[in-house]
């Protein structure tokens, strides 16, 4: 069984945390209800879910205080902190980058002028095999990346269009996560003073995951635009992924809805932090639990949802909504698991340490055993950027082809150096030095 925490569109801000922040209150509740009553009920806890909207304006100050709470939560739970899981949201981008550039503009216009799914696709191809237009797209969310996500190994860019990872859930299963993103021509322009409508994202197919041969899998996505903000008119992306995916989680909308289609659980999550402008605002957010059972000789996905919102009475701490659960604390879907149609290739490159063929480095790496790519980017990102150009400089990690980019956007990289070059463990020993 896997465990999780789920939160969307939390919009911290400059001033989150400060004397005058209603919404400190709620993350205050939020921990407290965690402590008090999830850390009972969960059992493996392998992370927290972000469904985007970490910001509200894609500001570097906003990220800070994001880490700050999402650390907490982790503290909490007592996981690794870099066990966080996260999505771009139309509040990730910094709005003023495409509004005060005619090149990014041009793009996004480009793109959300496409007549079909597939002259979307292909376009976007295009843009992001081209250097400059590639860079151009993803410039928006640049302090989404370097601030927030790059340091869980979640970000975003035209290398590396979604994210993936994979987490045992049972001996015969793995759950495989996929982080989408639905905010490639997301701008100022999306909610126009003339109509009261959102405008449509479009959604790049490549993004859904694919079935190849080998381990078998468990799917689930994260992606901030629910199906139907989408430009999707044939419903081809949401078919898609109701055939492929186990458990589907969005945000955005900031009202909770729980339903089945096919053989997939949707969630739509509520708003962590709302609007407090709006007559229903109830903070939200939620507990999962994966789980695989085996009934009269098949396999089933025990899906459990805690949809847990702020006691709309008092609004003084959370509970469990009863409009979705009746006499229980949690909603329970079982999905029986077509094993010859979720299929995904083995990933053992996920391990940092698994071939190592010098006996002093394999006795050390037994200490390290479990160190993934995520840990490892994770430790290093938290350095401070002069400890970690030194350690870059110090194995000969860093090529001309690196100039002008930021780490984050070559850590996968550097990894894969260090492992051909066999100080893969030197470089983790320093980090720890460091860390301690």
């Amino acid at each position: 069984m896997l465990s999780f925490i789920h939160l969307s569109d939390i919009h911290f801000r400059n001033h989150s945390g400060d004397s005058y922040d209603l919404d400190k209150d709620i993350r205050i509740e939020i921990l407290r209800d965690i402590n008090e009553h999830a850390k009972d009920e969960l059992v493996e806890v392998a992370g927290i879910l972000v469904c985007g909207d970490i910001a509200f304006s894609g500001k570097e100050e906003e990220y800070k205080n994001a880490i700050n709470f999402l650390d907490d939560i982790c503290s909490m739970l007592n996981i690794q902190n870099e066990r966080v899981y996260c999505v771009p949201g139309n509040h990730d981008l910094d709005q003023s980058i495409p509004q005060n550039s005619v090149s990014i503009m041009g793009l996004q216009d480009s793109l959300s002028n496409s007549l079909t799914q597939d002259k979307f696709d292909q376009l976007l191809a295009n843009y992001c095999r081209n250097d400059t237009d590639g860079l151009l797209l993803f410039e928006p969310i640049k302090m989404y990346n370097k601030n927030f996500a790059g340091i869980f190994n979640c970000d975003i860019s035209r290398e590396k269009p979604f994210w993936n990872d994979a987490v045992p859930l049972s001996e015969k299963y793995t759950l495989f996560l996929n982080g989408m993103n639905s905010t490639t021509i997301s701008n100022h322009k999306d909610h126009t003073f003339d109509s009261e409508e959102e405008r449509q994202m479009f959604l790049p197919t490549v993004q859904i995951p694919s079935r190849q041969q080998s381990n078998k899998a468990i799917f689930m996505t994260l992606c901030h635009h629910p199906p139907e903000c989408w430009f999707d008119p044939e419903n081809r992306l949401k078919n898609k992924l109701d055939s492929r995916v186990h458990l589907q989680l969005y945000g955005h909308k900031h009202i909770q809805t729980i339903k089945k289609e096919k053989n997939s659980i949707i969630i739509n999550s509520g708003a962590t932090h709302p609007e407090r402008s709006l007559s229903e605002w109830i903070p939200r957010y939620n507990w999962l639990t994966i789980d695989v059972i085996n009934e009269s000789n098949s396999d089933y996905l025990s899906i459990k949802i805690y949809p847990r919102i702020l006691e709309p009475t008092t609004t003084d701490h959370f509970i469990v909504d009863t409009e979705i659960c009746i006499d229980s604390q949690f909603v329970e879907y079982k999905l029986k698991i077509c094993e010859e149609e979720r299929i995904v290739p083995v990933q053992n490159e996920n391990m940092l340490f698994e071939e190592v063929t010098n006996p002093v480095q394999k006795l050390r790496i037994e200490e390290l055993n479990g160190m993934t790519y995520k840990t490892f980017i994770y430790s290093f990102m938290s350095l401070p950027i002069v400890k970690r150009s030194a350690l870059l400089a110090q194995f000969s990690l860093i090529t001309d082809e690196d100039d002008g980019k930021e780490h984050y956007e070559i850590a996968e990289l550097v990894i894969e150096r260090a492992k051909n070059s066999g100080c893969i463990v030197q470089i983790w020993d320093e980090i720890e030095k460091w860390r301690k």
